[in-house]
């Protein structure tokens, strides 16, 4: 079963959307549709929130495919004590947004840390397609309650955050 716990529709612009309300360890389950930026050829981010407020420690532990349209090819990344997760860049061109499912584990349990898979699909800046599948570990053993999103550089223009907890 799925239940909402949080949603944003964005339909003026924000300097970030925070998805907070986790309370118990089961799976959740973010998705994001159609999240586009005010500024052109900027990356999304987004981190881990404790008690309504984001941790930007170098705690974020990640490895990830990067996915491209076949101008591209396909590459990897791992990256260790990182301040944030990285989803990849877009602009504000036409049909430029991130689209993405996030599943987030052990986010209440204050004895382990705070996971999540992710599958994104974007178009870049380029125009090109481009998605990731992979997975982050916020590597601090405390209980954790969201995630806030926001852009490298100017403002989350538009856009639908949703979060359910799933029994």
């Amino acid at each position: 079963m799925y239940t909402k716990i949080a949603s944003t529709e964005v339909t003026s612009s924000v300097a970030s959307v925070y998805l907070t309300g986790i309370a118990t360890n089961d799976p959740h389950l973010i998705m994001i549709a159609n999240v586009a930026p005010s500024t052109d050829n900027v990356s999304l981010y987004g981190t881990v929130t404790k008690s309504g407020s984001e941790d930007t420690s170098s705690n974020y532990d990640q490895t990830y495919k990067n996915m491209y349209d076949q101008t591209y090819g396909i590459g990897n990344s791992h990256n260790a004590n990182e301040s944030f997760m990285n989803m990849g860049n877009c602009g504000t061109g036409t049909s430029e947004t991130h689209n993405a499912f996030f599943w987030l584990y052990n986010f209440a349990d204050t004895g382990l840390a705070s996971s999540l898979t992710r599958t994104t699909m974007n178009i870049s800046s380029d125009q090109k397609l481009y998605g990731q599948i992979g997975a982050t570990a916020h590597t601090v053993s405390s209980a954790s309650d969201g995630i806030r999103f926001y852009f490298s550089g100017g403002l989350i223009a538009s856009g639908t955050f949703v979060m359910w907890k799933v029994t």
